[in-house]
């Protein structure tokens, strides 16, 4: 039987955890998990320290099946019935696939390093319509359950005599376990240069277990100092380390918030403070006996697991269904506690009491919380069915023309030799560019100009012997080292002699100067700074690739001041953060603060460009496409993008007004 006052930790922790995720002010809320890393440890410890101490067979089988009993049900009936709802509502863009790789993740435990290798870390707005995102938690947890009893067990064999009470070499050895992880955290978490990248070694620390050991370790020598001296102990000293302890739990959730370092040494506040209060247990301080004793948290630490498991995916679809009712989040998180009651009550509960587990119940076992969910994640993997509205999507992609010679959207230049006298004007770009074409060109014959395009997808327009380009891992190869160079080359040369009037730059540069991410199932494009033996290779952090970037175009800039044009450098696409998918209001889209965010960079690298070129101006597409708060993916029942990035004809129609004015004299 556990105390009453640790189940009333856990209610405490899990309430942080829920009221950070409805949106309340308790900017650091997600420290509830480093709370419920540091009770697990204890927990688990006192369980195996009084099995040893007992002389119990079997320890290690009988505490395994335990475990598996306990989670491994409540989690399967969450997983497949996030899958149920994920392909009624995500779009099946890319969120369908996302939430199935995360699933098949979570089944198996391993959703923290799958998620460690994802282009956006845990704080980021793309994680945060990811409804299995909380799930990284518990394969830390079931990954420490993996390894722990082994090496606890077999401690206990080698340094302790158990009748003779906790040896402290074991105690000794269980510390410099502990601060060897907490070192590690640390390095990894404020030294990225090790990983050439300080935003992956941030999320490295974040999710990986052996940044996270050291504070189930500080649960486990609390158990063990408890067997040794605190057990039946009360002072004065003693009375005021719980309230201490409760307090720097309660700043934590606070004072830390998502911009800071984390878990780096600000998890060590939350972590001894959960100690301090763990060490009280068995004392007559208040703050054990009555306040985490009362009925209402413990009762919520009873249900922890399950209210864990609930209220983030229904927050995430919550926001989804519903994204103009305010406090949505809140009302979320409320109604979540209804599944996990449920959950709790007719799942979690029969089976964590079941004394035995025959063949056939085995077998139900298996199929109900395994095998079915791990067949519908891989079913929602692979589907192909297009679960937009056919009256919304067939807007994105149909209508396109064919203005420039057969050549729209092509791996290859398709200039063409102007007539001589020709008022050209010039789109050249990547893809971006040619989401723009069919503007273009109506702006371009609108104004008497003859439309020209050279578009090379996947390549910014720059020399560069670092090539940033983007690389897609499921198809062949076909960006060498030289192709975006030659396509520059082409296109640079048909500038020089046919001096375009107008020269229209887009491309995607957010994209090719983030930080590359290599994972064995990735299906989006990473920006790769330089190519080699079959991957990319950073050689630069990310502030440095921007402005390594922004000294390429410099030159390209300085090069084309010889063709006397008038260039026109668009300002990177509002781009969809969140895939759109079908809304009779039109009202689906990303924030137009976190579109901003993810342009600001690059933003500012354009407007210094152009304040050195007096024929370089700046066009920002951001209020043709966004409201003052919002940037829609669909208006009217258009859609204006025909992925999340690309413009649909429908929303490349919006920019033509305030693109055009840069073609009249």
């Amino acid at each position: 039987m556990i105390q009453r006052d640790i189940q009333g930790l856990r209610g405490l922790a899990v309430l942080l955890v829920v009221l950070y995720h409805a949106g309340l002010p308790i900017n650091g809320g997600f420290i509830g998990v480093d709370v419920f890393f540091v009770v697990s440890g204890f927990v688990i410890s006192k369980v195996l320290l009084r099995e040893v101490g007992n002389q119990k067979p079997n320890i290690l089988r009988r505490f395994y099946l335990r475990r598996v009993k306990r989670l491994i049900p409540a989690a399967g009936t969450l997983t497949f019935t996030v899958l149920i709802f994920s392909w009624l509502i995500e779009s099946s863009w890319y969120e369908q696939s996302r939430t199935a790789r995360t699933a098949l993740s979570s089944i198996f435990f391993y959703s923290n390093f799958h998620l460690s290798n994802d282009l956006d870390g845990y704080f980021s707005l793309g994680s945060r319509t990811n409804p299995l995102l909380h799930m990284w938690s518990l394969s830390v947890e079931e990954q420490f359950y993996f390894v722990f009893p082994i090496l606890f067990v077999g401690g206990l064999a080698i340094f302790t005599k158990f009748r003779y009470g906790i040896s402290r070499s074991f105690i000794l050895v269980v510390t410099s376990l502990c601060l060897l992880s907490l070192a590690f955290s640390l390095v990894v978490s404020f030294n990225g240069n090790i990983f050439r990248d300080p935003e992956l070694g941030k999320k490295i620390a974040f999710y990986i277990p052996l940044s996270r050991a050291w504070e189930f370790g500080v649960g486990s020598i609390v158990a063990l100092f408890a067997l040794r001296q605190f057990s039946g102990r009360s002072s004065i000293k003693g009375f005021l380390t719980a309230p201490v302890g409760l307090l720097g739990i309660l700043l934590s959730a606070l004072l830390i918030n998502k911009d800071m370092v984390f878990p780096g040494y600000l998890a060590l506040i939350p972590v001894l403070s959960t100690a301090a209060l763990l060490t009280q247990g068995a004392s007559v301080s208040w703050v054990n006996t009555r306040l985490l004793s009362n009925k209402i948290l413990v009762a919520m630490g009873d249900r922890s697991y399950s209210w864990y498991l609930w209220h983030w995916p229904i927050i995430v679809f919550a926001q989804r269904l519903f994204p103009s009712v305010s406090y949505v989040g809140i009302f979320a998180a409320l109604f979540s506690l209804i599944p996990a009651e449920l959950s709790y009550r007719f799942v979690e509960t029969p089976w964590r009491k079941m004394a035995t587990v025959s063949r056939s119940k085995a077998g139900i076992f298996a199929f109900a919380f395994l095998i079915l969910p791990t067949i519908a994640a891989l079913a929602l993997k692979s589907q192909s069915v297009d679960r937009i509205e056919s009256s919304v999507d067939s807007t994105a992609t149909s209508g396109w023309e064919v203005p420039f010679n057969g050549c729209l959207i092509l791996e290859e230049n398709c200039l063409r030799t102007a007539v001589h006298g020709e008022n050209n004007a010039v789109l050249i770009g990547d893809s971006h560019a040619a989401s723009l074409a069919q503007a273009f060109k109506s702006i371009s014959d609108t104004n008497g100009f003859t439309p020209q395009i050279g578009v090379s997808p996947g390549c910014p327009f720059i020399r560069s012997d670092r090539v940033f380009y983007l690389y897609n891992f499921g198809d062949e190869n076909k960006m060498s080292d030289t192709f975006c160079i030659d396509n520059y080359d082409l296109t640079f040369s048909w500038i020089l002699k046919n001096t375009p009037k107008v020269i229209v730059i887009a491309q995607n540069t957010p994209f090719y100067v983030r930080s590359p991410e290599l994972t064995s199932d990735f299906e989006l494009r990473v920006s790769c700074e330089r190519f080699n033996a079959g991957g990319c290779v950073n050689e630069v952090g990310p502030e440095n690739r921007i402005a390594n970037f922004m000294s390429e175009l410099d030159k390209t800039f300085e090069r084309l001041e010889k063709s006397n044009s008038r260039i026109v450098l668009v300002a990177p696409l509002p781009i969809q953060l969140r895939d759109p998918i079908t809304s009779d209001s039109g009202q689906i889209g990303t924030p137009r603060s976190a579109v901003e965010a993810q342009r600001r960079a690059t933003l500012n690298g354009y407007v210094d460009l152009a304040t050195r070129y007096e024929n370089v101006k700046i066009f920002d597409p951001i209020d043709s496409l966004c409201s003052i708060d919002f940037c829609p993916s669909v208006l009217n029942g258009v859609s204006l993008y025909s992925d999340n990035g690309h413009l649909s004809i429908a929303g490349a129609e919006l920019t033509r007004e305030s693109l055009g004015q840069f073609f009249r004299p």
